[in-house]
């Protein structure tokens, strides 16, 4: 089997069951927290200025197959939460919390807070620049990267505290699966 990182330090899962079990609680108090604090600033946001609207152009692909055949767009709403809820957070994860981090680390080193925060904050940034699409307006990428970088952010410190990949990448399997319901 091939490596996907050269990076030996990435930890997907603690050792022992009761560390992953710790993971796993974790990672689910911290996604449906995210949700619950996001979904409450979204509502405040959108009671205060009614006039900022997400662009329905991510809908209408989202509706693809609708006017086709009903089987297919079963299929696609069914392929496509499946990618949402499970394999892009695992796969996201993966690359920014996992090997993207670990090489900046190489880059700058793990000595010092600053460093450490510059790093989680970089990832989390980048992360938030990944989320943006062609698909919807100015507006709607603004809100998009005003939610994901902070989540970028709160991923990055999950994964610094506990040292794996495991809560970082359940708290964003939470989070999608709350959004998407």
């Amino acid at each position: 089997m091939m490596a996907v990182c050269s990076c030996s330090s990435i930890v997907w899962a603690p050792a022992s069951t009761s560390g992953r079990v710790k993971s796993i609680a974790i990672g689910i108090f911290a996604g449906l927290l995210a949700f619950g604090l996001i979904t409450g600033l979204h509502y405040v946001l959108s009671r205060r200025f009614p006039q900022i609207k997400f662009s329905q152009d991510a809908q209408r692909l989202f509706n693809l197959f609708k006017k086709v055949h009903p089987v297919l767009d079963m299929i696609w709403r069914a392929v496509w939460r499946i990618f949402v809820v499970f394999l892009g957070p695992v796969l996201e994860e993966a690359f920014f919390r996992g090997f993207l981090n670990e090489k900046i680390k190489e880059w700058t080193g793990d000595k010092g807070f600053a460093r450490k925060v510059l790093r989680v904050a970089v990832v989390a940034l980048l992360f938030g620049v990944a989320h943006l699409s062609p698909f919807q307006n100015r507006i709607s990428n603004l809100l998009v990267f005003g939610v994901t970088a902070p989540l970028g952010l709160v991923f990055g410190l999950i994964r610094e505290a506990r040292k794996d990949l495991l809560s970082p990448a359940v708290a964003h399997i939470t989070y999608n699966l709350a959004a998407t319901l």
